[in-house]
């Protein structure tokens, strides 16, 4: 055991330029990989953690944030951990054809697997404890991040378990050759994918766009629309991973009925590429599927009412209301109280009573009335779109939105206090008389406006006595002001007691949700393509020699740079726009759902051009990696390019 395990070291330090490449990869590998998943998963988590991440679907269903959270955290940690088995799977060709002449020595398989061990053990563990010291340095800074306040013990032994799992799947990638039958690893290295993939592949895919189609069906029962769109959603990415193989070799098989010579060249290396290459190109597509399905959920947050509330609070203007106001008060009053809270714009005064003889419009109670007394200035501060509104007599407001809303009869209506502690209407303060005269809530301009004075009547506060008016104890003020982050907190602090319909740090939270789903895109474009071009840097060394022959036979540089940019360009671009047409899909499936029963105003709506992203950034990978895979490709041939290694 001692001697297989001392060997393999010695082959690992004495090796080659090659050898040494692969020795420093892996330990790269392993220590980003590391400090990827321990980062990222740490802010995923904590977000989780510390936001009550639920969704209201159609008013009646709840679709939870742990399913996000576990497809946010598999497309992190799935292409880390690709990545990770074909930095342990680089030279697999050249390491099988030298396991093989130890084994024609005598050397048992076992002894071969601790061979394969003592070779890349130490650079994988290596890389990994230097991982694990990035992330314990970069801890209390990741942990003063919005919204990322702590991480479970469930969730910390995850990401350990997920950080521990990097450097064994190195192993795993480079134990392939000693623990199988070498010959048959030296086939499968040379020809990778498949021979003939199953056609069987695609029907995941088709099943789960069939499921995604059938939960957007308005007569699908809210029992079954859920599962049929989960499922769907499953299936539609696991079926963009299966197909992978079959897009390479549709693509294999177009070009070599094509004439150009690179056509062929690219054709035939599709045809013996490795399967990690494949595995990369399915983790990437599967990563970018989850990445561009999260989209929906953004569209839905970004436009419920509490998040919209809080973005016009921070942008346009601050609101907030106070209903513990002495009896009494007036705008003026309320204003020079005020005056230490700097930027107040404007102050409306509402004084409330009931006239409990007389019915209100329908759909709204028939035995009482609330009523509003203030002026026609400052229901508009309350209300901007309230139009037809006069101060010289008394009128219903109405909402048309509100189904089969009516206007009441003409009549008097006594108006009375509120209900006091005791749940008794208060004593009589006024009679007015009441006609069909209205005045209409035009369109809300966001969720930061409530049409909660529908249905009420409006006395304005000119057509009663001073005594009257001091009589009514029911006073609420709203306060308007330069746009700021936390009106009701500076409220407060000056004495009143003041709310808003709307959670500043509920906003800082899912803020934090949207800019990580935002970052999972760049990420997993990054260690995708970041993977893609390991794998294939390690395939331009192993083809120097058939590159060299190629010079020879008279082959131009430049068909062989058209091969290359076509062999790595179209898989890569085809997969990610699979991938992104699905995750589409998905997201369109999710917001969809969420917009069962709701009208065309209150519908949700995907924010255009959000698949941009991701197809920019793996079209710009793609021509990084050709023109780096490319460089080589020109150089002046030696002799050692034409030996077989």
């Amino acid at each position: 055991m001692g001697t297989a395990l001392q060997l393999g070291w010695q082959l690992a330090t004495r090796a080659t330029g090659h050898g040494r490449l692969r020795s420093a990869i892996m330990a790269l590998v392993a220590a980003a990989g590391t400090l990827a998943v321990l980062a990222l998963g740490r802010l995923v988590l904590a977000t989780a953690d510390t936001s009550d991440a639920s969704v209201m679907l159609g008013g009646e269903s709840l679709v939870y944030s742990r399913a996000l959270t576990g497809g946010v955290l598999l497309a992190v940690v799935l292409p880390v951990l690709v990545t990770a088995f074909a930095a342990g799977r680089m030279s697999a060709a050249l390491r099988a054809r030298r396991l093989e002449r130890l084994r024609l020595l005598g050397m048992s398989r076992r002894s071969l697997a601790l061979v394969g061990l003592g070779e890349t053990a130490p650079w994988a563990l290596g890389g990994w404890a230097a991982g694990m010291l990035l992330a314990a340095v970069l801890g209390p800074a990741l942990s003063r991040l919005p919204g990322a306040d702590g991480v479970s013990q469930a969730g910390s032994a995850f990401l350990l378990a997920a950080g521990l799992a990097v450097p064994m799947m190195i192993e795993l990638g480079a134990l392939g050759p000693g623990l199988l039958r070498a010959r048959a690893h030296r086939v499968r290295a040379r020809t990778g994918v498949d021979a003939s993939p199953s056609p069987l592949r695609v029907l995941p895919l088709l099943a789960g766009i069939a499921l995604l189609l059938v939960a957007r069906q308005e007569q699908l029962g809210n029992g079954a629309v859920i599962p049929a769109f989960l499922g769907g959603a499953a299936l539609a990415a696991l079926g963009t991973v299966l197909l992978t193989p079959l897009l390479v070799r549709a693509l294999s098989w177009t070009l070599v009925r094509r004439e150009p010579p690179s056509a062929t060249i690219a054709a035939r290396r599709l045809q013996a590429q490795p399967a990690v290459q494949t595995r990369i190109i399915g983790a990437l597509m599967i990563g970018l599927v989850v990445a561009t399905a999260a989209q929906g959920l953004i569209a839905v947050v970004e436009q419920l009412p509490q998040y919209r509330a809080v973005e016009h609070a921070r942008e346009v203007e601050a609101r907030a209301e106070s209903f513990a106001v002495p009896a009494g008060t007036t705008a003026a009053s309320l204003r020079s109280e005020l005056a230490e809270v700097e930027g107040i714009r404007e102050i409306a005064v509402v004084q409330e009573a009931l006239a409990p003889g007389l019915p209100g419009p329908e759909p709204f109670p028939e035995e009482g009335t609330s009523v509003v007394v203030s002026t026609c200035a400052e229901l508009l501060i309350i209300q901007p779109s309230l139009e037809g509104c006069r101060d010289d007599v008394p009128q219903w407001i109405l909402y048309p939105p509100i189904p089969d809303m009516s206007v009441p009869q003409e009549g008097e209506a006594e108006l009375r206090g509120t209900f006091d502690d005791s749940g008794e209407i208060g004593p009589h303060i006024a009679t007015v008389h009441v006609d069909e005269t209205t005045a209409t809530i035009g369109p809300l301009a966001g969720p930061w406006q409530n049409p909660d004075l529908a249905g009420r009547l409006y006395v304005p506060r000119g057509l009663l006595t001073e005594a009257e008016v001091g009589a009514l104890d029911s006073v609420r003020a709203t306060v308007v002001a330069d746009p700021r982050d936390d009106l009701v907190g500076e409220l407060r602090a000056a004495g009143f007691t003041a709310h808003a319909g709307y959670d500043a740090a509920e906003f800082e939270r899912w803020e934090h949700v949207i800019a990580m789903t935002r970052l999972l895109t760049l990420v997993v474009l990054a260690l995708g393509l970041g993977g893609f071009l390991l794998s294939l840097t390690d395939r331009m060394l192993e083809r120097r020699t058939e590159l060299a022959h190629l010079r020879l036979l008279g082959t131009p540089v430049s068909t062989l740079r058209r091969a290359q940019a076509l062999e790595i360009a179209l898989p890569l671009l085809l997969g990610v726009l699979l991938a992104v047409a699905v995750g589409s899909l998905i997201a369109d499936g999710y917001v969809t759902l969420g917009n069962r029963g709701a009208d065309a105003e209150t519908a949700v709506r995907l924010a255009q051009g959000y698949q941009v992203v991701p197809v920019l950034g793996a079209a710009i990978g793609a021509g990084v990696i050709v023109a780096v895979s490319s460089l080589g490709l020109g150089a002046r041939l030696r002799p050692e390019m034409l030996r077989r290694p």
